[in-house]
Order: structure tokens, then sequence, then C-alpha cells
């Protein structure tokens, strides 16, 4: 699952701006295993909401540099 942001009202708005602020960039399944990921260019940080998240569900961020073991782990 992928929450697209849409540009509403001069900012960006996702359906989980509320309740959800900070909720992982992508929830993936594969193998029996749910994936919680923020995706990140190197240098960014999580906010303190995603990393409540990712917490939360055990979930990581991952970063271009990562690809490998990604690709890794969806195989």
């Amino acid at each position: 699952m992928h929450i697209k942001a849409a540009f509403v009202g001069g900012r960006y708005l996702t359906p989980t701006n509320e309740n959800g602020k900070g909720f992982p960039d992508l929830v993936l399944g594969r193998h029996g295993v749910t994936h919680h990921w923020e995706t990140k260019v190197e240098g960014r940080k999580p906010t303190a909401d995603q990393i409540a998240w990712l917490e939360a569900t055990g979930g990581r961020v991952v970063e271009p540099k990562d690809w490998d073991w990604i690709e890794g782990v969806l195989a």
C-alpha cells in the first residue's frame, strides 16, 4: 500500500494526515511478512511521528543505499 499525497489548498495532504500522521510510506507484504517502511533520501531524518509509527509497527527507514537489501527482502 502506498498512500500518495495530493496538493490541496497550498499543501500536501494524505488520508492519514490527522490520526495517522507519520504513518509509513510503504506497507508491503511478502512471504507472510508485513513490512512498514518510511522512505527517505540519504541525509533526511524521520519526524517524531514517523519514528513513533515505525516503533509501533516494527518498521524501518529505507534509503536508496538499501536497494540491494530491499531486493533481497522482496525476492
